[in-house]
């Protein structure tokens, strides 16, 4: 009897243990990846550019 206990606790144990440890290793946040395709060159409409990723940073996006 007192084995079968023994056995319940350790494996009661290794279920938290493993459980805790698998929902530390999700993401927190989900990356986002932005991307426009220009038949110009960047210089071409380097004010345009300049907009766009101003108004993604104001709304919370950073590059890199």
């Amino acid at each position: 009897m007192q084995r079968k206990t023994v056995r319940l606790v350790v494996m009661l144990a290794l279920v938290f243990l493993t459980a805790s440890r698998a929902a530390h290793a999700q993401p927190a946040t989900k990356v986002y990846r932005i991307g426009f395709v220009r038949i110009t060159t960047a210089a071409a409409n380097a004010s345009e550019n300049e907009a766009f990723v101003q108004r993604l940073q104001e709304l919370g996006y950073t590059e890199g």
